[in-house]
């Protein structure tokens, strides 16, 4: 049976979900300081650049298929990022 919505509010809140791997960190290292200036700028959450846009960018770029819900993951501190 599930837990209910009272003795969850009781509990521990659950860790967060992180996936297993990101390939925009590893990426962004390879990057020079200009260029992971720029893309630290746009994955920004603010900056007004759309997950599938920034994901046709990054892969035109050398990051090698990703997809526009890694970015979100990303964006959203879901993945397995270290804070650049």
């Amino acid at each position: 049976m599930a837990l209910s919505l009272s003795e969850a509010a009781k509990g521990p809140a659950p860790k967060p979900r992180r996936s297993k791997y990101c390939k925009i960190g590893p990426w962004l290292l390879t990057l020079s300081d200009d260029d992971r200036t720029s893309a630290l700028a746009i994955l920004d959450r603010e900056s007004g650049w759309v997950h599938r846009d920034v994901s046709e960018l990054f892969t035109a770029n050398g990051c090698a298929g990703l997809a526009k819900e890694s970015v979100g993951e990303h964006r959203r501190g879901n993945c397995s990022c270290e804070p650049l």
